[in-house]
C-alpha cells in the first residue's frame, strides 16, 4: 500500500513536465497533476518514480481550430488542426514522421499520416499542404492532388545557396541562372545579374507552368 504522505511528492517526468501526486488509492495507484493542470488517474507509483507517466496532449483552442502539443514527445510535438477534426487524435499517440509529417496510431511503431485520414485520401492521390507547413493540417490548408501536381509545391532544395528556388550559380556565365521543373521538364528562363531577378522570372514562369501550386520566391530587396 502506498502511504498517504507521498501525496504532494513531485517529480520531474520524461516528458519534461513536473508531475505532483494528489491522492492515491489501493495497489499503489496514485493520481498525479502536471504543471500544466492536466489530472492523471489510475498510475502505478513505481511509474511516478521512473518518470514515465505520460501527461495527455495539451490543446489550446483558437477559434475553429486548435494548436496541439505532445509533450511526450522530444521535440514537444506541435501542429494546427480543425476542432472538428480532433476526435481522431483522442486517446492516440501522436509525433511527427521523418518525413515532417504528424502521425498518429495506437502506438508508436503503429501509425499513420493524420492529413490523410482528414482528407480521406485514396492510395492513388497525394494531399499538398499549400503553404508547404506540414504542420498546419487544418482542411483549409489540404488539397487533393496528383504526384505531378504535389511536386509543384515542394520548397527549395536543401543543397540550395541562392536561397531561391530554381536559381543557382552559373560559373561559366558568372551570372544567375533561373530554371523552372515542370512534367518532368527543366525550362531555362535565363542568366541574371541578380538572385533577385533569377527569382522573379522563376516566379513568373511557376505561376504560368504551376498555377495555383506555385511555390512563389518571397524576395528580399
Amino acid at each position: 500500500m502506498l502511504k498517504i504522505n507521498r501525496i504532494g511528492e513531485t517529480r520531474k517526468m520524461n516528458c519534461g513536465l513536473d508531475a505532483t501526486i494528489i491522492g492515491y488509492r489501493k495497489y499503489s495507484d496514485i493520481d498525479v497533476k502536471f504543471e500544466n493542470n492536466h489530472v492523471v488517474c489510475h498510475r502505478q507509483y513505481v511509474d511516478f518514480e521512473k518518470g514515465e507517466i505520460k501527461c495527455p496532449m495539451i490543446i489550446n483552442y483558437h477559434g475553429d481550430y486548435a494548436e496541439v502539443i505532445n509533450p511526450n514527445t522530444k521535440k514537444h510535438t506541435k501542429f494546427l488542426i480543425d476542432i472538428d477534426d480532433i476526435y481522431l487524435i483522442k486517446d492516440k499517440w501522436c509525433n511527427i514522421d521523418g518525413g515532417g509529417y504528424v502521425a498518429f496510431g495506437e502506438s508508436k511503431t503503429k501509425k499513420i499520416k493524420l492529413h490523410r485520414v482528414i482528407m480521406n485520401a485514396p492510395d492513388d492521390v497525394e494531399v499538398d499542404h499549400r503553404d508547404g507547413n506540414k504542420l498546419d493540417i487544418r482542411k483549409k490548408n489540404l488539397r487533393i492532388c496528383c504526384i505531378a501536381e504535389n511536386s509543384k509545391n515542394l520548397s527549395k532544395r536543401s543543397d540550395n545557396t541562392s536561397g531561391y528556388k530554381g536559381v543557382s550559380w552559373n560559373k561559366n556565365g558568372k551570372k544567375w541562372k533561373s530554371s523552372l521543373n515542370s512534367n518532368g521538364k527543366v525550362i531555362y528562363l535565363g542568366l541574371f545579374n541578380t538572385k533577385e531577378e533569377a527569382a522573379k522570372a522563376y516566379n513568373e514562369a511557376a505561376i504560368k507552368h504551376h498555377g495555383e501550386f506555385a511555390r512563389l520566391n518571397i524576395i528580399n530587396e
